[in-house]
């Protein structure tokens, strides 16, 4: 695998203060507009046995916490089996910097209803409106951004 072109350290904007990609990346990313909206949205697990309902920042929290993780264990495993020079030259922090960034921004976009919403929305839009949602998401789409 070429890690050198995963893990870029070029960024579009760059900080000028010396700071790690990753350190910068994390930054940006819980400043966001985008990414303090997920606490507005709940996170939903239509079977939990529970009545707590997190939202989607927290989920997104916890899943950044584990990326965390696993990309320093997996760093160090792959650094112990010396199959990739890269491991050598290139500090754990920017291994697992890059999946903490991931776990954080891996719900951004996606419709306030989960997937079980999405489908139960999409089955409501087929029914009532007869197919014609791409017309209507267009009028909507106008509506808000115009």
């Amino acid at each position: 695998m070429e890690w050198e072109k995963l893990l870029s350290k070029e960024r579009f904007y760059q900080s000028g203060d010396g700071e790690e990609p990753g350190r910068s990346d994390y930054d940006t990313i819980i400043r966001s507009t985008l990414f303090r909206r997920l606490q507005d949205k709940a996170q939903v697990f239509p079977l939990e046995s529970d009545d707590y309902v997190r939202t989607r920042l927290t989920h997104s929290l916890e899943v950044s916490a584990i990326g965390k993780r696993l990309g320093e264990l997996v760093y160090r495993r792959l650094k112990e089996a010396g199959k990739d020079a890269w491991f050598e030259h290139n500090p754990e922090t920017e291994f697992s910097d890059t999946l903490l960034c991931a776990g954080l921004v891996h719900d951004i976009g996606n419709p306030p209803f989960g997937h079980f919403g999405e489908y139960a929305v999409r089955e409501w839009f087929q029914r009532y409106l007869g197919g014609k949602t791409d017309n209507y998401a267009r009028r909507l789409y106008r509506e808000l951004f115009s």
